[in-house]
């Protein structure tokens, strides 16, 4: 029998994703695991950019984003997978699923350094609020810090899938423990990168900072003659 033509062309791969094209759809939604006897990943070594936004100002976040560009097109190895998550404060969300086409990875970056504009009216869309694989305002709004654990927690218990040993490199500006109440969080946040086989790198995007001494602007400042007799 003759051979049938398909009426639609198929969908590109990322192979075939020139620089100049923007992705449609940023949001993968999750991690893809591989179906069981893929070997995709062996011999790979799967690096997770994980930027926390909640609690990372702007100039921060444009300095985290300038040493990802810089390490995609400098230091990336044949050998890396990477994948970008982020954190906005309402879910951990994926960005970009394991991928070594650095162009893709480059257009991820420009996405959340410029934000979408699928309606053409000049103003960056806003973000969407929650997701299945996150913690919205109603499910969690007791502490800020248990909010960030918790969707590191979420972002690693995602990678669990993937038995292969994972590298998150964790871009924040602040992530401030509040004495022992976020121990809870804390531990279950580490034993589920435990358990999912996930290293965390952390990364202050801040760079070096200097504290005032006896103190900086939280607290008021001390008095009497302590200050100048050394009991302080």
């Amino acid at each position: 029998p003759a051979a049938v033509t398909p009426a639609t062309a198929p969908p590109p791969t990322p192979a075939t994703i020139r620089a100049g094209d923007v992705p449609s759809v940023v949001d993968t939604g999750g991690i893809a695991a591989p179906p069981p006897g893929d070997a995709r990943f062996k011999h790979r070594r799967l690096i997770i950019l994980y930027f926390d936004l909640s609690a990372t100002a702007p100039p921060d976040q444009m300095r985290a984003y300038d040493a990802a560009h810089k390490y995609i097109a400098t230091q990336m190895a044949p050998a890396d997978l990477i994948a970008i998550m982020t954190y906005t404060g309402s879910a951990a969300r994926v960005k970009q699923d394991f991928t070594d086409n650095k162009a893709t990875l480059r257009e991820v970056l420009d996405l959340l350094i410029y934000g979408k504009d699928e309606d053409g009216d000049g103003i960056r869309d806003p973000e969407m609020e929650g997701t299945e694989f996150g913690q919205n305002d109603a499910e969690f709004n007791v502490f800020s810090t248990d909010r960030q654990l918790s969707a590191l927690q979420t972002a690693v218990t995602m990678l669990r899938p993937l038995p292969e040993q994972k590298s998150l490199v964790y871009f924040a500006s602040n992530l401030r423990l509040n004495g022992t109440d976020n121990n809870a969080q804390l531990r279950a946040t580490t034993n589920a990168a435990i358990r999912a086989n996930v290293q965390i790198y952390p990364v202050d995007a801040r760079g070096l900072v200097a504290t005032a001494p006896l103190g900086d602007a939280t607290q008021r400042s001390p008095g009497g003659i302590g200050m100048f007799s050394g009991a302080l």
